[in-house]
């Protein structure tokens, strides 16, 4: 399973970094917390849906069918999956 991070201490740079995996060695503890955060792509995986089937649901702009809905409402809390409002308002150039 796939844990969402903020920021991590990479041992080969100084100071924080998000996601870094360069040079980190698997023998080492930073290794086993680092993980990349959950994506739609993820989800949809998770689900067997396409990523237009989690963006309906998250956006509600099309209708899905009940079933797939809780499946995949089902998978994002599993993974602990959450929209990113700021990338969303970096594509959209709006803000909510």
């Amino acid at each position: 399973m796939l844990i969402k991070i903020e920021s991590i201490r990479c041992p080969d740079v100084s100071g924080l970094v998000s996601g870094c995996l360069r040079n980190c060695r698997p023998d080492t503890p930073e290794y086993a917390t680092m993980q990349m955060k959950v994506t739609m792509k993820d989800v949809a995986r998770e689900a067997g849906v396409s990523t237009a089937t989690v963006s309906h649901v998250i956006n509600k702009t099309r209708f899905v069918e009940k079933e797939t809905k809780d499946k995949v409402l089902r998978v994002m809390k599993k993974l602990d999956y959450y929209p990113n409002f700021a990338a969303q308002s970096l594509r959209s150039q709006k803000t909510k």
